[in-house]
């Protein structure tokens, strides 16, 4: 049931549902999980997911934040859709004292925010998933990160769907590049296991988004 990794920027320059992004539909509509690889802080990034989120075939959107912020934005989903970016920025304080700021937060999560708050599926607000690890102990552990991070959202499409229903329904995965691999490799001299080798066992499609050429910071 696992996918090749699919590289976006090939298969979505006009959008129509024929070619390789009818393939890409068919095959997203029979996965559980959607695994895209970023690059973190591109604006482009929110651009794409929305994109993908506007097929309708998604019942929810997980994306690598800090879990201490997930009560704050589902709060801004399901009330303060009206509230424009730099207000809601500024109402959450000084990020940078609380150590959040590396590129994840950005005006263009908040757009996709709103657009979330709006979007509908089964007259319900697709819900927002946050899933980055930080609770275990140091010294870090990249391996070991990536593999709590994976049990994050196992456990979270568990309490999305507590009963037992053989029907498909994908959820959309935002992370680092890679995180969002299915086969381990080696960085640095170490092997690394992402967060995709703990979840390909279940129907998997993988995404990388590769960028036009030009600067990104």
């Amino acid at each position: 049931m696992n996918r090749e990794e699919t590289d976006f920027q090939k298969i979505y320059p006009e959008g129509r549902p024929a070619g390789l992004w009818g393939i890409l539909l068919r095959d997203i509509k029979s996965s559980q999980f959607v695994l895209c690889g970023e690059v973190h802080g591109v604006a482009e990034n929110m651009l794409i997911y929305q994109k993908l989120l506007q097929t309708g075939i998604f019942y929810a959107f997980a994306y690598e934040l800090f879990n201490k912020w997930e009560s704050a934005l589902n709060i801004y989903i399901m009330h303060q859709c009206k509230s424009i970016p730099n207000a809601v920025l500024k109402d959450w304080g000084d990020l940078k004292k609380q150590g959040l700021i590396d590129g994840k937060i950005s005006r263009e999560l908040i757009s996709l925010l709103k657009f979330l708050r709006t979007k509908s599926q089964d007259q319900k607000t697709i819900p927002l998933i946050l899933f980055e690890e930080t609770s275990y102990k140091p010294p870090f552990s990249w391996n070991k990160r990536d593999k709590l991070m994976a049990g994050n959202l196992l456990r979270a499409r568990k309490k999305l769907f507590p009963y037992h229903d053989d029907s498909v329904k994908p959820i959309l995965v935002g992370t680092g590049q890679l995180h969002a691999q299915k086969n381990p490799f080696i960085l640095h001299g170490k092997r690394c296991y992402p967060i995709g080798y703990h979840l390909k066992k279940m129907p998997c499609t993988f995404i990388r988004f590769r960028y036009a050429k030009g600067n990104y910071f």
